[in-house]
């Protein structure tokens, strides 16, 4: 099941390296030899972009406010959520999420994405996943372990730990939230879970991004509120 998981979240990301990917080459194209000053712009332009990830990372891991719900509120039988054209919302994992402007929801003929969204230059997107939670895992640090070691076997991506011990408030309750840096071709993605077990579920919302879409993927993250 976490292969499984694996996959879709992969789906996430190889449709931001598409339009990442014709950036480059559109970049290259265009590229001219550079002066002597603008090659010392680009020296002092490095710690800018070192500081811009660790943006991306608090952007997607921006702590919400905790209310007594995530602690006291009990989790009931899995039912679906509600998927419309502005928005999702599900009793069942307490979140309600409303579209922000410039951005579109992606319905579904199946039930392969519990709820998708992506931004409108298909820089961005979010997302959540519920599955059944696999035998043997006791809590959610072990599925976490075992989920790095899944995406760390990738033969054509290159991924990173950035975080994994962070437990942040996403509408009404905690979720562990672990985040990865993602490359392929030379081009660098940014994609962060929030995981939470739910009686014999496992749910899974996660944000895909990149430099150019930090403010993007705060917004989609704030979109979410206690249902």
């Amino acid at each position: 099941m976490i292969k499984k998981k694996y996959i879709l979240l992969s789906l996430g990301i190889a449709l931001l390296f598409t339009f990442t990917a014709c950036g480059n080459s559109a970049a290259k194209e265009t590229k001219t030899d550079s002066s002597a000053s603008e090659q010392i712009s680009d020296s002092q332009g490095t710690d800018t972009a070192s500081d811009e990830k660790e943006d991306v990372v608090s952007a997607a891991n921006a702590p919400m406010e905790e209310t007594s719900e995530a602690i006291t509120k009990e989790i009931s039988e899995y039912v679906p959520g509600t998927l419309t054209e502005t928005g999702y919302e599900s009793e069942w994992l307490g979140l309600r999420f409303t579209a922000p402007e410039g951005t579109s929801m992606i319905m579904q003929d199946d039930s392969t994405y519990e709820m998708f969204c992506q931004n409108d230059d298909q820089t961005a997107n979010i997302g959540i996943i519920i599955e059944d939670l696999p035998a043997g895992f006791q809590t959610v640090a072990q599925y976490v372990d075992q989920f790095e070691k899944e995406i760390s076997s990738d033969s054509d991506i290159s991924y990173k730990v950035l975080s994994d011990k962070d437990e942040v408030p996403l509408g009404s309750y905690i979720f562990r939230s672990v985040s990865f840096t993602a490359t392929y071709n030379g081009a660098e993605l940014y994609q962060s879970y929030f995981l939470r077990f739910m009686g014999d579920k496992i749910a899974t919302v996660f944000v895909t991004y990149s430099d150019a879409s930090i403010d993007t993927a705060g917004e989609l993250i704030s979109a979410f509120e206690a249902y």
